[in-house]
């Protein structure tokens, strides 16, 4: 028997029930599961009485709801009768019926959720919070700089460019200019640190946790070209004589006016390039609006598929979404924000596979909460380490 088939079905059927958008069968069909097994009779009456909806609704409010509620309502309607449908929801409701099968949606297994039993997995406070608008900045003499977008500040570099730190971020003004010379520029971030710049030519970018980035203060001969490791959400002023070129190990981007977003991290074995709108040149090979070029650096082999831009550009718009990815993947990327270690039981749990959705600039106490109520793991925190073990004896 598939059971996440048949616990994704019945979820579906109570959250239409929540609805009012159920069918006869799906009424029919709620009470049979209820009478097959007392702790589904217990965990209906816990999901559709009004005190708990109004408690999933508290806790669904650090999830982006109205964005879960326009993938779902298309599957509840499209799984009800036309004639019951209701088009007016109350937001108590839409709650509710997120709270459902909004991880569904994102890549939580609902079978999980209905596999709780009537032991209550209470909410703990995990005070990890996010990290900050900052970064270090090194001009070209070696001085170094600590950027924090809470002030404003001007100064100038060696030609002349005067450097104008806003609570925008970085901006390069070109005052002066001395010819057949580039100075360097070197931004980076550190665990828990994201930062925003716009170069001398007005290209856009965006620097997630633990990335650098070096780029003259001021473009000069036929190509305009910076060096990064890390992540970057990259958008490019558009310059048709004179290409964006951003290198990055073992890869070339050649850009004319384009949006994307570079991962490409020491500590992974892969680089990947996400391409948002425009056309890009990866080592001489193009892709298009919706592919993904991922690159593995031992074997040197490039693949290219179309993704879901949404789910990789996210962080720069302060937002997280994961769908069906590993707990240690996560993990990982949420340690470069917010600050923190994490250890794993055995392999087991490093492959557990969930997906969220939630806001980047909130504490992690919501996700980690939401985790431990679908009992996928068992989690702890003690001197600013995440430890997660397997719920299964």
């Amino acid at each position: 028997m598939n059971y996440k088939k048949e616990h994704e079905d019945i979820a579906r059927k109570i959250a239409r029930q929540i609805l009012g958008t159920a069918t006869t069968q799906d009424l029919k069909d709620i009470e049979a599961w209820k009478m097959n097994n007392e702790q589904h009779e217990r965990l209906h009456e816990k999901l559709t009485q009004e005190e708990n909806l109004r408690q999933y609704e508290k806790e669904m409010e650090a999830f982006p709801v109205e964005e879960g509620w326009k993938q779902i309502e298309s599957r509840i309607e499209s799984f009800s009768s036309p004639s019951r449908r209701i088009y007016k929801w109350t937001p108590m409701l839409r709650y509710a019926a997120v709270f459902l099968l909004c991880v569904m949606c994102a890549g939580f297994a609902a079978y999980y959720y209905l596999s709780i039993t009537n032991q209550e997995k209470q909410s703990i406070a995990y005070n990890i919070p996010p990290g900050t608008h900052s970064a270090q900045l090194t001009l070209d003499n070696g001085q170094t700089i600590y950027l924090s977008v809470d002030k404003s500040i001007l100064f100038n570099e060696l030609n002349g460019i005067k450097i104008h730190q806003s609570p925008h971020g970085l901006s390069y003004i070109p005052t002066a200019r001395l010819k057949d010379t580039l100075i360097y520029n070197r931004i980076s971030t550190l665990t828990g640190m994201e930062y925003q710049l716009v170069l001398s030519d007005s290209t856009q970018i965006f620097m997630n946790a633990e990335s650098a980035l070096k780029y003259p203060v001021m473009f000069q001969g036929e190509e305009r070209v910076v060096e990064m490791e890390g992540e970057a959400y990259f958008r490019v002023a558009k310059n048709e004589k004179c290409p964006f070129i951003v290198k990055i190990k073992g890869l070339k981007l050649k850009v004319l006016g384009t949006s994307f977003n570079v991962r490409a991290y020491k500590d992974e074995d892969f680089a990947q390039i996400t391409l948002e709108s425009g056309i890009l040149e990866v080592n001489g090979q193009k892709i298009y609006p919706g592919d993904q070029l991922n690159y593995h650096y031992q074997d040197q082999l490039t693949s290219i598929q179309k993704v879901d831009t949404k789910q990789y550009v996210a962080w720069h718009e302060g937002q997280y979404l994961f769908r069906n990815e590993r707990l240690e993947d996560i993990m990982r990327t949420l340690s470069r924000w917010y600050k923190f270690d994490y250890t794993f039981d055995d392999e087991q749990v490093k492959d557990v596979r969930i997906g969220a959705y939630f806001q980047r600039y909130n504490s992690m106490e919501p996700i980690i909460n939401m985790l431990i109520k679908t009992n996928l793991v068992e989690v702890s925190y003690e001197k600013h380490t995440l430890h997660f073990a397997s719920t299964k004896p």
